[in-house]
Parts: structure tokens; C-alpha cells; sequence
């Protein structure tokens, strides 16, 4: 696993170029209330964007250029919703970590929250275990019955604890599962280290908090420009499909939202 840059140097501070993630929470309290590195992202936020649908390419393509110029963009949940649940959360995430810019979170009450909310994984559907058993063999059926859930998994463990945990995951799972381990979630020391089970040992310092934070591992998604799906409906269109199918085609060939394929489709002439 490679560490992530923290992307703050103290509490309230945010640094340019970076991706904040505020961890709504169900109560659908303003972030404002929870954290002083809230009262920064105010000062110095430069577009504020909602986590209402999933990202579509034009999002990704203006939040990325808005981190690439130095912006600072903060990602809101919708009401009542966490930010972690978001499929739109994900794909901002994943989007600025391959780009190299550091992801944040305004921390809600719960680290567990912060974690999900900043794994950049599939956390739609979540289940959280704090209190695994300390017998082994019970731990492992535990373990065993957590993933066979098919659901994402959020972990809170002591840091003694984490690495081999790590390792019992692997032994239940394989390599198969992605994983992220939040160190002080949301937090100005916060470090996300990002991999898979196989991946390396990382250091977590005594008396931090940590979350694992794993799901099954999917291929990056991959977000077609307008002309390009132009040119898939035209392609459809020549060989005499009507433009609703046309669109279902598109639509279940690239991934895209149905949608935002149909409305590129009304605009063909």
C-alpha cells in the first residue's frame, strides 16, 4: 500500500490543489458545526459541488481542472445522505488520487464516516463490525460471513491490531478485495493508505485511530467524451437502429447514464 499524501499541515488548513470530501451525516447537520478545518474550506474553497448522482466525465474533467489550477473543490452530500455513500464520492475520489492531488474529509462525528467517505471504494452498501471476536477461529468465521455479505466492510481496529487483521482478511478473501486503512479519519494527521490485502505492511503510530475499510475490487470505470458517444449513436443510427435503442445500446455498452446518453442523442441532427 502507498501512503496518501494527509493534505493538511494542521486543523484548518487546506492546501491547493486538494479534494474535500465533507462526511455528511444522517441527521443532515451542516459540516460547518463539526470541525474547525470547516471554517477554512469556507475561505478558501473555490467551487462547491453536490453529491446528488453519480460523477459524470464533464464533472470529473472540471473538478480535475479545477485541483490542476490549484482550486480547492468541496464535495457535499446530498441531505441526510454520507458523503461515503455517494457513488459520485468515488469517482472524485479515485479521479484526484490518480491525478496526485490529496483528498480530505471534514470529519463528521463518527471517524467511521470520515473513513468511508474517503476510501474512494464502493461503499453504497456498508456494513460496520467494531467488535470482532478475540477467539481466533470465531474471528475468522466472523470474518468469513462479513464478506460473503458482498457488501463493503468498515473496520474499526486498535493499531496493534490492524496489520494482522490485514492478514486474517487476505487468509478469508485472497487478494481480491480492496482495501483502505484510515489512520486518524478526518483528522489533521490523517493518512489513508490505499492497496490490496497482499500489499505491504504500513506503519500506524500507537494511539491513532484506525478504520479497515475494504470492498470487492471492480474495474476503474471508464468515462467517454460527448464525441464519443456521439459517434456510438451515429453508429447504431446508420445500421438502422431506432434512437431508443440506439441509446439502450450506447448506454449498456459504455456504462454511461442512460440519461446523459439520450439527451446527446436528441441533439444529433
Amino acid at each position: 500500500m502507498s501512503a496518501e499524501a494527509d493534505g493538511a499541515a494542521a486543523v484548518g488548513t487546506i492546501h491547493p490543489g486538494t479534494l474535500v470530501i465533507a462526511a455528511g451525516h444522517h441527521d443532515g447537520s451542516d459540516p460547518a458545526d463539526w470541525s474547525p478545518r470547516s471554517v477554512a474550506i469556507d475561505r478558501v474553497a473555490t467551487r462547491l459541488i453536490d453529491l446528488a448522482a453519480p460523477a459524470t466525465t464533464a464533472d470529473l474533467d472540471t473538478v480535475l481542472g479545477e485541483l490542476d489550477a490549484g482550486g480547492v473543490v468541496v464535495a457535499r452530500p446530498d441531505a441526510g445522505m454520507p458523503a461515503g455513500r455517494s457513488a459520485s464520492a468515488a469517482s472524485l475520489v479515485q479521479a484526484a488520487d490518480r491525478a496526485g492531488h490529496p483528498v480530505v474529509v471534514v470529519p463528521g462525528p463518527d471517524p467511521v464516516i470520515a473513513a468511508l467517505a474517503g476510501s474512494g471504494l464502493d461503499v453504497d452498501r456498508f456494513v460496520v463490525d467494531s467488535d470482532l471476536p478475540r477467539d481466533r477461529a470465531e474471528r475468522m468465521e466472523r470474518l468469513q460471513a462479513l464478506v460473503d455479505r458482498g457488501r463493503a466492510v468498515a473496520l474499526p481496529v486498535a493499531p496493534a491490531s490492524a496489520l494482522a487483521l490485514l492478514a486474517e482478511l487476505q487468509e478469508v478473501a485472497g487478494p481480491d478485495l480492496a482495501a483502505v486503512v484510515a489512520i486518524d479519519p478526518g483528522t489533521a494527521t490523517e493518512r489513508i493508505e490505499r492497496g490490496r490485502l497482499d500489499a505491504p505492511a504500513m506503519e500506524i503510530p500507537d494511539g491513532a485511530t484506525a478504520v479497515i475499510v475494504l470492498a470487492p475490487v471492480v474495474a476503474d470505470p471508464q468515462h467517454h467524451s460527448d464525441d464519443d458517444l456521439r459517434r456510438a449513436l451515429a453508429t447504431e443510427l446508420a445500421a438502422g437502429a431506432s434512437r431508443r435503442d440506439a441509446v439502450d445500446a450506447v448506454a449498456a455498452a459504455t456504462g454511461e447514464p442512460r440519461r446523459r446518453v439520450y439527451e446527446l442523442a436528441v441533439s444529433l441532427p
